[in-house]
């Protein structure tokens, strides 16, 4: 893996370890979307009839900003990607709010290895 990190920037090598990085981070920023917008509608029930628009205004804002981050990162984008996932903090998690950690963390390593994931450009 260090002979892989270590080629110069236009070398396949290098090329393929990225372009698999931002696949991973991408699939986990998809999972991000479903399991925030499953936990979203799963307490529409317990909403009031004047509150469910923002509600779903919300869940959809949320979900969209997660995918949103997903495709970004496949663009070679991930200080968009971050500032997408801190977005998507917006969907409502109810009970579950220790789940609003998750895209913080995850916009921090984004930003920290934006140079990583920006070394190839598709």
């Amino acid at each position: 893996m260090k002979d892989e990190l270590a080629s110069e920037p236009g070398d396949g090598r290098v090329d393929v370890v990225v372009a698999r990085r931002r696949k991973r981070v991408a699939v986990a920023l998809g999972a991000w979307a479903v399991l925030v917008g499953v936990v979203a509608v799963s307490g529409f029930g317990s909403v009031n009839d004047d509150a469910v628009a923002i509600v779903v205004v919300l869940t959809v804002v949320g979900v969209a900003a997660a995918l949103g981050a997903s495709a970004a990162v496949l663009a070679g984008r991930p200080a968009l990607a971050a500032g997408l996932l801190v977005v998507s903090v917006v969907a409502p998690t109810w009970y579950l709010y220790p789940l609003l950690l998750v895209p913080v963390v995850g916009a921090v390593f984004l930003v920290r290895g934006r140079d990583e994931l920006r070394a190839a450009q598709p």
